[in-house]
């Protein structure tokens, strides 16, 4: 066939375009047509495409990737950390509506998440961020002499440091991913079983960490890491306006792109087990938050939602996905009690 496609363009497309008579309206025929392919793909690049589209509306969850505006604007340059320390940050931001009372630490899982808290924030209850993962390295909120959390140091303590002088941080938000504390590979984290030793470090460190700002008279609350699925573009489905077609085009979720909330938490039981161990050392000071009920439905975690997808890239919540669990109005809902 192709082939036979090949020669039929050649005879009767491009031989007679190239040679023959009125070469010069060939050419004014062939400027304009591709004068207006052109006008078309710019028109419909700055429309965006074109959403009144049958086949974009019942794909609805492919197109939207959960950007919901980040911080809208809110936010300013400052977080207290000052001098050298200062570049080694990737984030060092702030509510500039009023001074924070509650502070997020942590790595690119906590920067997923600052978007949606400052967007669902209420008066009295902004937020300030020191953390996610710059070309420097990340914030993993653990303070610990082993060897696997060295690399962390340099970040955590000064981070931790800034929301010790500043008096006006009542509650501090530490958030970690599970392959962060553990070393672990994606997408091996999300079955991989953390070994003894690194359940010691983890517990150790995060109790360090909270000790210093329970002693400064800071609350303290440890998010639960998001369910861990495939890579987001993995799991995009792609249906057409043809119920003909579609019986050939692959509808169903790979394997991967959802489990049932029991499956998650069986698999994340040792994890939770390290966040659980912290609590009882500071009763009423340290407590948890549970992303589950925020992101799961209906006994099961899905990668999208109401036509928003909700991860955004490799095990990142979205943007959109983090505004769901700032109306969850964490830190104050969703505690697992020790």
């Amino acid at each position: 066939m192709a082939i036979g496609l090949a020669w039929l363009t050649y005879t009767a497309v491009e031989r007679p375009l190239r040679f023959g008579r009125f070469g010069v309206a060939k050419v004014l025929g062939l400027t304009t047509m591709m004068a207006i392919i052109g006008a078309l793909g710019y028109i419909t690049n700055r429309r965006d495409g074109f959403p009144e589209r049958a086949v974009v509306k019942i794909n609805a969850e492919n197109i939207d990737f959960g950007y919901s505006g980040y911080d809208v604007g809110l936010s300013r340059n400052a977080c207290g950390v000052t001098g050298e320390a200062r570049a080694l940050f990737a984030n060092c931001l702030s509510d500039s509506r009023e001074e924070p009372r509650y502070a997020l630490l942590g790595d690119s899982k906590a920067a997923a998440l600052y978007g949606g808290l400052v967007r669902t924030s209420r008066p009295g209850g902004r937020w300030l961020f020191i953390g996610g993962t710059g070309p420097n390295g990340s914030v993993v909120p653990v303070i610990s002499n082993a060897a696997p959390y060295e690399q962390y140091q340099r970040f955590t303590i000064p981070a931790i440091q800034a929301v010790l002088n500043n008096k006006r941080i009542e509650q501090v938000a530490l958030a970690a991913a599970v392959r962060s504390l553990f070393q672990l590979g994606y997408p091996e984290s999300m079955t991989e079983s953390p070994s003894p030793y690194f359940v010691n470090i983890a517990s150790e460190g995060l109790a360090n960490a909270a000790a210093e700002l329970v002693a400064a008279g800071k609350r303290v609350v440890l998010i639960v890491d998001n369910p861990t699925l495939l890579y987001p573009k993995d799991c995009m489905l792609r249906k057409t306006s043809l119920l003909e077609l579609n019986a050939f085009v692959k509808n169903d979720l790979p394997t991967g792109c959802s489990i049932f909330i029991a499956d998650q938490l069986s698999i994340s039981a040792r994890y939770r087990d390290v966040l659980k161990a912290v609590s009882p050392r500071f009763p009423r000071h340290v407590s948890i938050f549970d992303t589950v009920p925020a992101l799961c439905e209906d006994g099961r975690c899905l990668p999208f939602r109401d036509g928003h997808m909700l991860y955004s890239f490799t095990d990142h919540v979205s943007d959109y996905a983090a505004g769901i669990i700032g109306e969850r109005r964490l830190p104050n809902q969703d505690i697992i009690k020790p």
